[in-house]
């Protein structure tokens, strides 16, 4: 009995023993030699490690990317900011200093068919990052040849047809102008109606003055630069010589 009861009481020990840990690893320590049991540890702290390692690279990589993404855009626009950079973003071509230097070459988007790349009149250099549209002129984003800001582009201009040359080679379908400059053109017209007695307000939309004012346009287009107009318009005489000439 004595021996019953004694091995009873070694066994309800080592139960209660085995039960009485709050941990895992508190119920297999006593049947778990310590070398082995250090082991077992240690094989299990690389998963939990790889898992919160996997949790902090993912965000990281996608922060990584986002950043590499703006540094590209902002080098992209800091680079068209400058002065000698290329043309102002979202703004008209300056046709003095610029021209358009047709679609990308090898490109099969259509896109392509109302934009143009943008060409410096000083250096003949191409921008490859930055196009204008053919109708408006308003130049936008080409960057790593995305062409978003190309189809979100929406042109003001009253026809979508892409533009044709005039009667002089390498001068383009003129294109309406924006509000603005049209406020300054009706300031333009009223100092000359009041400057030239006798002048009658619909003169400057007959037939004859818009003729002879789109033709100004397309030889400055063409000459590519302001001109001096009291050098350039020929005198009196010379307006009277010629007249008689073809009136003989």
């Amino acid at each position: 009995m004595s021996a019953s009861s004694s091995s009873g009481a070694f066994i309800d020990g080592g139960t209660e023993n085995l039960i009485s840990g709050d941990e895992a690893d508190a119920v297999i320590h006593p049947l778990i030699p310590p070398t082995t049991r250090a082991a077992a540890q240690s094989s299990r702290t690389p998963a939990a490690t790889c898992k919160t390692s996997a949790k902090k690279r993912a965000p990281s990589t996608v922060h990584s990317t986002s950043r590499k993404i703006r540094k590209l855009s902002s080098s992209a626009f800091a680079t068209v900011k400058k002065g000698d950079g290329g043309p102002q973003m979202g703004q008209a071509l300056d046709l003095v200093a610029y021209s358009l230097a047709g679609p990308k070459p090898n490109s099969k988007s259509k896109v392509w068919e109302d934009f143009s790349l943008v060409k410096r009149k000083s250096d003949n250099k191409i921008f490859d990052n930055i196009a204008a549209c053919n109708h408006c002129l308003i130049v936008v984003s080409h960057i790593d040849a995305n062409t978003s800001s190309m189809i979100r582009h929406e042109c003001k201009h009253e026809s979508s047809k892409p533009m044709k040359l005039t009667q002089f080679p390498g001068v383009l379908q003129p294109v309406s102008l924006p509000e603005e400059h049209r406020r300054t053109l009706v300031d333009g017209c009223v100092k000359l109606s009041a400057a030239i007695p006798g002048i009658g307000f619909a003169t400057h939309r007959s037939e004859a003055m818009l003729e002879f004012i789109q033709m100004i346009i397309d030889v400055t287009t063409k000459v590519g630069r302001p001109w001096d107009a009291a050098k350039s318009i020929p005198s009196d005489t010379t307006i009277s010589r010629k007249c008689k000439e073809v009136a003989a």
